[in-house]
């Protein structure tokens, strides 16, 4: 009901209106929702977090086998390189993108009226999914690797010329 409309109502009326009107308006339950929410919402600022750390564990990791591969004369294949290389660009992009997801988040937080949009629900399981996965890889890699070239990690002195 407009303005102008409540103000034609009788006091009566308009005192029957209102108690009908008023539980919707502001109810503990809701003030409860908004905190649940707010906590939900925090909780997935913290998981981000989480994130950006196991994105800089393999950003390090990353960058000691880069260095490790230039300095070391390793039996490395092609498709080796081209794994290494693939895992620099997952973690690029996963870093792009959950700075993406920050600020997609961030309003939300900051802006209890801010709508809510499934998006970010994809998003989160997207990311969540996709570093999972960039952590396995790299597992699988690094294991591989030094699998296949423990030998020399023992023996650093009889490297092939």
């Amino acid at each position: 009901m407009y303005k102008t409309e409540l103000h034609q109502l009788k006091n009566s009326e308009l005192r029957e209106h209102l108690h009908i009107i008023k539980p919707y308006v502001m109810t503990p339950a809701t003030t409860i929702e908004n905190n649940e929410l707010e906590t939900e919402l925090q909780e997935l600022f913290l998981i981000g977090k989480q994130w950006t750390t196991d994105l800089s564990f393999i950003e390090c990791e990353l960058t000691t086998l880069n260095k490790l591969f230039k300095k070391a004369s390793f039996m490395l294949v092609k498709s080796d390189f081209d794994r290494l290389s693939g895992l620099n660009r997952i973690c690029a992009d996963l870093k792009n993108r959950l700075r993406e997801y920050f600020g997609q988040l961030k309003p939300l937080i900051t802006d209890p009226k801010q709508t809510i949009d499934f998006s970010l629900i994809d998003q989160y399981t997207l990311l969540e999914r996709e570093l999972e996965e960039a952590l396995q890889r790299l597992q699988i890699f690094k294991n591989k690797i030094f699998q296949t070239n423990k030998h020399q990690l023992k023996n650093p002195s009889s490297t092939t010329s």
